[in-house]
């Protein structure tokens, strides 16, 4: 990413605020996956705030906003581009507050400015009729390489309504010889196909499997292909229903083969280095951010918990002195998983804390309009939820691993859900007990752990047997 230039007599104090600027531009391209576009966009409108108030971001109330936005319409402002301006402080102060970094968020009770609605502007088809003629004559006129590839700009624009940016950037391979479609990867990376000559009405069984050669062809991924002819069985299928068409053209068309992909996997070395380095940490200081990792670690390992069900657990799942946890998991089912001894006094010494912590303040206090009741969740937190994140979660695990020297590539709490699954398969657990503590309703998604175990099994084979070539 890009740094940000600051004015070198703000850098003293605006220090703080280009490290939250780049945190928050990182949250909105990971997790949003926000173009460059707009994360340079954001960039200035941040800039462009600290450059005005010259007061620390964090430190900035209600009152600060309101008087930045009014010197935006003094100094002549669209309304549009101020309220673009403050959608991009709402987005930056919701996010300040999510990470407990301010306990309020300013923004909010602050109006955006009033837009009035533009008509977009039209061209008649007699117009546009004008325009792809003269670029016709032009070609044919001239028939070099510039007038030929404007007419084709031309008719390609009206005949598909492509963004601009789309338009410009096609690959070479976008396009295929005779196809009556264009392929585009457009806003927010997403895949389409646009088509450029033939209604969809009008597809056949060879036009599809055309379509569906040329993807692969591209490099697409077979399960991406698969759920490409999975919406146009879908769609065929309406129109047949609806008497649109008379028949199906996907029938008869096979889905693309699919090889299973094993889930990634940290050894037992691997994740008792990770629980050792969080005991270490709690041990060295025992704070409640200190335990409560520790907690979150042992309880992962112990249940195997989805980390939604994990960060989410309600403070009435854990019993006193009883060696399980009692889960509300996917599809709202619910089922109850057992817990070994280092979990169980992990959890008793974080519960322990936080609630001598809730004691030292008095109790919870009362939650503002945006803020749930904390006091009913085991891992509580100061943001919109109520509860810690599992995007909060996933970063404290990967500083964690770095710690513990494991890549934090390879870390993510899924990855500890499957190590637990795995180790106690390779212990001589049962597969059907494996699958109540996961929570699968079939047991085909828990034996995909068991061709973990028959792959590591055949490395084995293939290393240590005495007949094996060196």
């Amino acid at each position: 990413m890009r740094p940000t230039v600051w004015p070198s007599k703000y850098w003293p104090t605006m220090a703080s605020d280009r490290t939250l600027i780049c945190q928050f531009l990182e949250m909105i391209g990971a997790e949003r996956g926000g173009s460059q576009n707009t994360l340079d966009s954001y960039e200035r409108d941040l800039t462009h705030l600290a450059e005005n108030t010259r007061t620390n971001l964090v430190a900035l109330n209600r009152d600060n906003i309101r008087t930045y936005l009014a010197t935006l319409e003094q100094q002549g402002m669209a309304p549009r581009t101020q309220a673009r301006k403050l959608s991009t402080l709402r987005q930056f102060f919701k996010f300040l507050y999510a990470e407990g970094i301010r306990g309020d968020n300013p923004t909010l009770g602050i109006d955006s400015p009033k837009i009035g609605q533009s008509l977009p502007k039209l061209l008649s088809e007699a117009q546009v009729d004008a325009l792809l003629t003269r670029a016709k004559m032009r070609a044919e006129e001239k028939p070099d390489l510039k007038s030929l590839r404007l007419q084709a700009l031309m008719e390609l624009l009206y005949a598909t309504g492509l963004r601009v940016t789309e338009l410009v950037s096609l690959p070479l391979t976008a396009v295929q010889s005779g196809q009556p479609y264009i392929y585009i990867r457009g806003k927010g990376d997403k895949e389409r196909a646009e088509n450029t000559r033939t209604n969809l009405v009008a597809l056949n069984r060879d036009n599809i499997r055309t379509y569906l050669a040329t993807l692969e062809q591209q490099g697409m991924a077979p399960r991406t292909q698969a759920r490409k002819l999975s919406t146009l069985r879908q769609f065929f299928k309406f129109l047949y229903a609806e008497g649109i068409r008379g028949d199906n053209p996907t029938l008869g068309i096979d889905s693309p083969k699919i090889g299973q992909s094993l889930p990634k996997l940290l050894s037992e070395a691997q994740v008792d280095a990770l629980l050792t380095r969080a005991k270490m940490r709690a041990e060295e200081k025992p704070d409640l951010k200190s335990l409560r990792l520790q907690a979150l670690m042992e309880l992962l390992y112990a249940t195997g918990l989805r980390v939604t069900e994990l960060v989410s657990l309600p403070l009435t799942a854990v019993q006193s002195g009883q060696p399980y946890i009692y889960i509300r998991g996917k599809g709202d089912k619910e089922r109850l998983v057992p817990m070994n001894d280092r979990a169980l006094l992990a959890l008793k010494t974080y519960i322990d804390v936080l609630k001598a912590n809730d004691v030292q303040k008095g109790g919870q206090k009362k939650p503002g309009k945006c803020q749930k009741e904390t006091g009913k969740w085991l891992f509580p937190s100061r943001g919109t939820k109520g509860h810690l994140t599992r995007h909060r979660f996933a970063q404290l695990l990967k500083a964690l691993g770095a710690e513990a020297n494991i890549s934090p590539v390879k870390l993510s709490p899924h990855v500890l859900r499957h190590a637990f699954a795995t180790h106690l398969l390779s212990h001589g657990a049962d597969l059907r007990a494996v699958q109540k503590m996961l929570g699968h309703s079939d047991i085909s998604t828990t034996q995909i752990y068991t061709h973990v175990l028959e792959e590591r099994l055949k490395i084995l084979v293939q290393k240590k047997h005495p007949l094996s070539k060196s």
